[in-house]
């Protein structure tokens, strides 16, 4: 009974084994199955193509990986993409010639017939809206229009045709009397708003330079050059042009307004397109605008800035060519 029951058990064992090896060679086989992978010459079911190198694929998303690790210059139209963060304020392109001559041939800012405005009115209501209303946010703080160079020399109606070397304030004024007879009244007050505004971004901008050069000139009053020197003993001239001279009547008080001075009345134009960016973006947009509440009116300030450097460019007052930055 014993015997039999022992055969029986061996037999079980060897039909178990039998049966444990057919899994196994059956795994095995799964296995290859799976690990099995296409070579690069087999071009059966491989119907998605790379345009760019020719290279085909058997998904979409494979091909989708290939582009974005070989091709990432590319974008999704397949035009090649820049490299790097596109460029802020202010399409790369110039200031077309045909749009700056016919700037003013717009419906919105073009004179209408019989539009003969009032300057004087036009230069009080501007004078309040800026100096009035947002005094604290301006460098200067006229107690009235005689005390702004642009606008008294608008109203006095001033001649600088025949002034060979001007500064800013006198490139402000001339920009404004060009083509103060091209415009209407209410895009006229805009483009003094504009310069008016500018003038006080430029000299809050430098305002720290200018300081700087009458601490030195109080210092030395017999200095020759027209530079100073940095923490860092480096000569720095203020209009970035190292053909320019400092001028060194800056203490006067006729250059002066509130025990300030004033770069726009010291020093040329050359600096203004490097400021255009933060001008719009910081003094405008930091400051609400000054009161600017169409939004039409805000996208003709970036018109009228173009149209503003272009001049400048136009005339020889500056060296650097604005062109406009679009984001993708």
């Amino acid at each position: 009974m014993t015997q039999e029951t022992n055969n029986e058990n061996i037999k079980n064992y060897q039909n178990l084994n039998i049966q444990n090896e057919n899994i196994q060679n059956e795994n095995i086989k799964v296995n290859q199955i799976k690990r099995h992978r296409r070579s690069k010459n087999e071009n059966e079911g491989r119907n998605f193509k790379c345009e760019n190198c020719g290279k085909s694929y058997l998904s979409q998303p494979a091909l989708n990986n290939h582009k974005k690790t070989k091709h990432p210059e590319q974008n999704k139209n397949g035009e090649q993409r820049k490299r790097g963060r596109p460029r802020k304020i202010i399409p790369n392109i110039d200031f077309e010639n045909e749009k700056y001559d016919k700037f003013f041939s717009n419906d919105y800012r073009k004179k209408k017939e019989k539009d003969n405005f009032n300057i004087n009115d036009i230069i009080n209501n501007v004078f309040d809206s800026i100096f009035v209303s947002y005094g604290d946010k301006c460098f200067s703080h006229p107690k009235s229009f005689k005390d702004n160079f642009i606008l008294n020399s608008l109203v006095n109606n001033l001649d600088i045709s025949n002034k060979i070397e001007k500064n800013a304030d006198e490139e402000f004024y001339e920009y404004l009397i060009s083509f103060k007879d091209e415009c209407n009244s209410n895009f006229f007050s805009l483009i003094l708003k504009f310069i008016l505004l500018f003038r006080e971004c430029l000299n809050l901008h430098h305002s720290e330079k200018i300081n700087n050069i009458e601490k030195l000139l109080d210092k030395n009053q017999n200095g020759e050059n027209g530079y100073f020197e940095n923490d860092n003993n480096e000569n720095n001239n203020i209009n970035g042009d190292n053909n320019s001279s400092i001028n060194f009547n800056i203490g006067n008080d006729e250059n002066k307004i509130n025990d300030k001075i004033e770069y726009s009345c010291n020093y040329n134009g050359e600096t203004i397109p490097e400021l255009c960016n933060e001008f719009y973006t910081n003094f405008l947009e930091g400051n609400n605008f000054f009161g600017i509440i169409d939004e039409k009116e805000r996208v003709e300030i970036i018109e009228i800035i173009q149209h503003f450097c272009t001049w400048l460019y136009k005339k020889k007052y500056t060296k650097s060519k604005l062109s406009l930055a679009t984001s993708n």
